[in-house]
């Protein structure tokens, strides 16, 4: 990271804040109670709890809450921004300063199918497999030992994190009269949204005759499962082990 005047960049990105204090610039970033004069922090909490980190803390810059403004007051080596949000504004100024330059490329021990297509600026890592009928939107990153089995439609600025599984069979059978098993057949896609990330060893099945389908914006955490025919909204949270039998539809946020 270099150098950065924290006040600028809040300006830039159309922040609305307060400060108080001296104009310090940061060279990095760190939790409220391990951070150094040269980091930039923030404090979630308010009230006493709020001030007891506040003024125990070393960094350079902290990212208040509003509500504080006139109980917490800064040292001569400090400065404090006043916002609605600490924890957002800390997450969008760490994007903006530290620039993380994305992965670009594509594995030479990534195995495609010639009946698939990769966008523009994708990452596709080691050992990973894209079967048939896939397509992978632009500017999307896919991890390592990933399988897009088939029939996978992937949009644009999704991270999918290794070991997970997208596009096997459902798991969907009918009996026989004698007790027997028949397997239902799956034709159906699954269908990412744009800004979907998929965290390690999640599974997501394909539609039997309809499409599994996650929204934009979407986030997945570890080890979650989605079963055939689920539609998930947009900007939805599943946190790890969720589990979303077949054809359950769920809304947006």
């Amino acid at each position: 990271m270099s150098d950065w005047d924290v006040v600028s960049v809040l300006s830039n990105l159309g922040i609305n804040f307060d400060l108080e204090g001296s104009k310090i610039r940061v060279q990095g970033i760190g939790s409220i109670d391990e951070a150094t004069e040269s980091d930039l922090a923030f404090c979630k909490y308010v009230d006493q709890k709020g001030l007891s980190y506040i003024s125990r803390s070393k960094a350079g810059v902290i990212l208040c809450k509003k509500e504080m403004q006139g109980l917490v007051h800064p040292n001569s080596k400090q400065l404090f921004v006043f916002t609605d949000n600490p924890r957002l504004t800390f997450i969008r100024l760490t994007r903006e300063m530290t620039h993380q330059q994305q992965l670009v490329g594509i594995s030479p021990r990534a195995v495609i199918s010639e009946k698939s297509k990769i966008g523009s600026g994708c990452y596709i890592g080691d050992y990973t497999v894209i079967g048939d009928n896939c397509s992978v939107g632009d500017n999307t990153v896919v991890y390592d030992r990933v399988s897009l089995v088939q029939n996978c439609i992937i949009g644009s600025n999704c991270v999918i994190q290794s070991g997970a599984s997208l596009g096997s069979d459902g798991f969907a059978f009918e009996r026989y009269e004698d007790g027997k098993l028949e397997k239902f057949p799956h034709t159906g896609n699954v269908r990412l949204g744009n800004n979907v990330e998929i965290y390690a060893n999640c599974s997501i099945a394909r539609g039997s005759l309809s499409d599994t389908s996650i929204g934009d914006g979407t986030k997945l955490d570890a080890l979650v499962h989605i079963a055939h025919n689920v539609i998930v909204g947009k900007n939805c949270e599943l946190t790890a082990g969720t589990i979303i039998g077949g054809s359950t539809s769920v809304g947006d946020t």
